[in-house]
């Protein structure tokens, strides 16, 4: 089906592409994929679909191509910084570290990447597929160091040397069985509507370089169920949680302690 798909990209049948390279992502996913589908989207004037797959064949699957077509089509702006090996600014001949800054068009977000020349860091990727099965698992490699986000002038990295960690673990232990005991009891009924026997809600912290937690939201929830009106509800509990956690190791980049974004999970 992806061959198909590929070879209706190459012939100009941009609206049947999409749709069969859609359906192959249920067993099959790669940057190959989320590249020719993006190209297909684009061409179908769906600059939104394009962006959202070329972003995920650069960013989770490191695809050069789709990073430069990202920068072209869906940032207003790209910045980039060089430095040497003392981290200060420098020419593209003599560098170690390049810091690339994307101008979102859509999102309006700031995002910076910062690679290491000839650096090669080790990234496993796992795909699942439309009914939650494993079609793919490869250890690919990457020069990318940091990533961070600009949020109110300030960078949140949520990729760095070393990730915000937890300082009193038996105090979260005790926290999260709280915590998952609650939400299981509150949203058992979730489960039975929609035939699943474990709810896995995904939500975001945000750490300060002082390792305070100042806020986060729900991000997701897997399977992908209908959650029928409990979003806000959700929401609210997410940010109860927040208010209970214990303060943070913050993350480390190049030595210093940074403003971070990390991720946990409520599994119930």
């Amino acid at each position: 089906m992806y061959l198909k798909g590929t070879r209706l990209v190459e012939i100009g049948k941009f609206k049947e592409a999409d749709s069969l390279l859609t359906l192959a992502m249920c067993s099959y996913k790669n940057e190959n994929i989320y590249y020719n589908r993006g190209i297909s989207r684009l061409y179908n004037a769906d600059t939104s679909g394009f962006c959202s797959d070329m972003d995920i064949a650069a960013n989770k699957y490191f695809d050069s191509g789709a990073r430069q077509l990202f920068n072209m089509e869906c940032c207003y702006k790209v910045d980039t910084v060089f430095y040497d090996k003392k981290y200060l600014n420098t020419d593209r001949s003599n560098y170690k570290y390049l810091e690339e800054i994307q101008y979102v068009k859509k999102s309006g977000d700031t995002i910076g990447t910062i690679h290491q020349r000839n650096k090669k860091l080790p990234v496993e990727t796992i795909d699942f597929g439309c009914e939650k099965n494993l079609v793919g698992m490869r250890l690919l490699t990457t020069d990318i160091i940091a990533t961070y986000q600009m949020i109110s002038s300030t960078k949140y990295y949520f990729k760095t040397t070393i990730k915000p960690r937890i300082e009193k673990a038996k105090e979260y232990k005790v926290m999260k069985k709280e915590i998952e005991s609650y939400f299981g009891k509150k949203y058992e009924s979730l489960k039975a509507l929609n035939s699943v026997e474990k709810i896995s809600v995904y939500f975001e912290l945000r750490v300060t370089a002082m390792g305070e937690i100042i806020g986060g939201k729900c991000i997701g929830i897997f399977p992908e169920i209908s959650i029928y009106s409990f979003e806000r509800e959700i929401e609210k509990d997410i940010q109860d949680v927040l208010k209970r956690y214990p303060k943070l190791k913050p993350a480390k980049y190049m030595g210093e302690n940074v403003n971070s974004i990390t991720y946990d999970l409520i599994e119930f």
